[in-house]
This record gives C-alpha cells, structure tokens and sequence, in this order.
C-alpha cells in the first residue's frame, strides 16, 4: 500500500509526500495505527482525486517582494564569486526563473527527534521536483534543522542548474 503511494507523490501529488516519507519508515515492521493511518491517505486522495499539476510557463512576479542591500564588506563572503562551470555551455532559448522553498519540521519523529526537510522547486511558475527526507542529524535547535534544509535546497540548486 505505501508503494502505490509512493508512485502517486512520483506522479505528482506532492501533498502527501511528507506524509508517505513518515510512513515508509514503518514498512519494516508496522503497527495497527499505521495501517489506519494509510488507509486515511487513501481516503484523502479518493475526496481529492480531481487534484493535477498545472504547467505555466509565464515568469512569476516578486515586484512585492522587498531587496535589501546589504552591507557585505565585513563578512567572510565579501569577495565570494558566482560559481560558474568552466565547461559550461552558452545559453539557449528563453530565459526560466528558478523558485526553490524549503522548510523542516524540527522533531518530526518524537522517538528519534530527527527533523523533516522538505524542498520545492520551481521553473517560472511549473513545479518541476519536489524533496521531503528524514534529516541524518538530531538538532536541538529551529535553526539548526532550517540550515540543514538551506543546505540540501542549495545543493539541489546547483545541481539542477548544472542539469539545465
């Protein structure tokens, strides 16, 4: 039964992956509640099986969002530099806005106290990949576990943009 979900977040339904994430962790030896606990994902995704994915290709507008400037000349990364492969080939087309959100639930599991990160990205305005793990570390710490999520969102930025 967690199989088949997990093929429904592959095909798309996002809004329960954090939920599948949680609850493939119990395959290897599951309890009474969990088998309710799956039997209600699927209840949910009967009422909402009407849900799809939208392609848009406009670029999304941040005209609202404020820029600050700030003052980098006393930190670490005042002469911090664009990477940029060597080997990278000119651009083509038109040009595509990346969007990535990321957030982590500290002490998703109570019994490890290991949090949850989960990662959106977006290309213009079309979710192209989504991200929801178990972090290998415990934090003690909101900051700690949102860094790691930083991170993770980092890193799957430059690799997708080494893939585009």
């Amino acid at each position: 039964m967690i199989g088949a979900l997990q093929w429904c977040v592959t095909l798309g339904r996002i809004d329960i992956h954090s939920a599948v994430t949680t609850m493939s962790s119990f395959n290897a030896a599951p309890r009474v509640g969990h088998l309710e606990r799956v039997k209600r994902m699927y209840g949910y995704l009967y009422k909402m099986r009407h849900g799809y994915n939208r392609v848009r290709t406009g670029e999304p507008d941040y005209s609202d969002v404020p820029i600050h400037n700030y003052d980098w000349s006393h930190s670490v990364y005042y002469n911090a530099k664009e990477e940029i492969p060597q080997d990278a080939p000119t651009p083509k087309g038109n040009q595509v806005t990346h969007t990535a959100y990321f957030d982590a639930n500290l002490y998703h599991n109570v019994l490890t106290g290991k949090a949850l990160t989960g990662v959106i990205h977006f290309l213009n305005q079309t979710m192209i990949d989504c991200y929801s793990r178990k972090q290998a570390t415990v934090e003690s710490a909101t900051f700690g576990a949102e860094f790691i999520a930083g991170r993770t969102a980092m890193q799957q930025t430059k690799d997708l943009r080494t893939s585009l």
